[in-house]
């Protein structure tokens, strides 16, 4: 066999495996992607619920402090109506 054609051979025999050694470290980085795309979904819809239910919390805050201010309305209706001098 020719040198220049065994040499030409060992070439091709390096290039097609740097590629697919590439083409391996390619397919592992893709495979850490989906891992962690996976995980952020996750970690997505764990802050969504969390976020949901403290939505729920403020809004039921809200309706107690409403409340509240209604009574103290009614409170101070009623304390005004005492200290009113009586009509003539």
């Amino acid at each position: 066999m020719d040198w220049a054609l065994i040499g030409l051979m060992l070439g091709l025999i390096g290039i097609v495996a740097g590629a697919a050694w590439r083409f391996g470290k390619v397919e592992k980085g893709i495979a850490n992607l989906e891992e962690a795309d996976e995980q952020i979904r996750a970690d997505i819809q764990a802050l969504d619920q969390r976020l949901s239910a403290d939505i729920r919390e403020v809004r039921r805050d809200v309706r107690d402090v409403r409340q509240d201010v209604r009574e103290v309305r009614r409170d101070v209706q009623r304390i005004l109506e005492r200290l009113a001098p009586p009509a003539a």
